[in-house]
């Protein structure tokens, strides 16, 4: 948040006002974490867990979302213009850690709370509804559309990759994500 902070700034590219609710939440959460306040004010984490999807609608389907939620690993701050959310969110191979620092009107988080105050956290039935998943459904596509414009050149290292081994790409996590990606949009 801190380097996005900056970027925002020396590109003007955010308006005042969101500007500063984004450098007041880093004060918050700098001051936490320096040990100067004992609380978070309304800020919350989350940590959503990404399991075997059974059934989804066809936009998230089509974004190969085992493919990209297990096999890559991002972060950046969201601005949801439309519901006044505002949040840091992160993807380590599968463990989606968001920071609400606005909450908008249609948040809705299960089992994903993270309490600053308790050492213990319990995973079972996460469910989550926010604007900032849209955020990440757009990134999904992206990286999508960024896999399927390889260079012809890549392409034919991939293929004889494959081909010297087949057995390797078999037995391998990311084809395993890869089928689960292909049976959802087939179902």
């Amino acid at each position: 948040m801190y380097l996005d902070i900056l970027d925002f700034q020396a590109n003007k590219s955010l308006a005042t006002e969101k500007l500063d609710t984004l450098i007041r939440n880093e004060e918050i959460l700098r001051d936490y974490l320096l040990g100067r306040r004992n609380d978070i004010s309304k800020i919350e984490n989350h940590i959503f867990f990404f399991d075997d999807i059974k059934r989804t609608d066809k936009v998230i389907a089509d974004a190969d979302p085992h493919t990209f939620f297990r096999h890559s690993s991002f972060g950046y701050t969201v601005i949801c213009n439309d519901f006044n959310g505002y949040y840091v969110i992160s993807n380590l191979s599968g463990i989606l850690i968001c920071t609400i620092l606005e909450k908008s009107s249609i948040e809705n988080w299960e089992n994903t709370y993270v309490n600053v105050d308790k050492g213990k956290f319990k995973v079972k039935n996460q469910k989550v509804k926010s604007p900032v998943m849209g955020d990440i459904i757009d990134y999904m596509n992206e990286s999508r559309k960024a896999q399927e414009q390889l260079s012809k050149e890549q392409q034919e290292k991939i293929l004889k990759a494959i081909q010297n081994n087949p057995q390797k790409l078999i037995n391998s996590e990311i084809y395993k994500n890869k089928l689960l990606d292909r049976n959802l949009r087939e179902n």
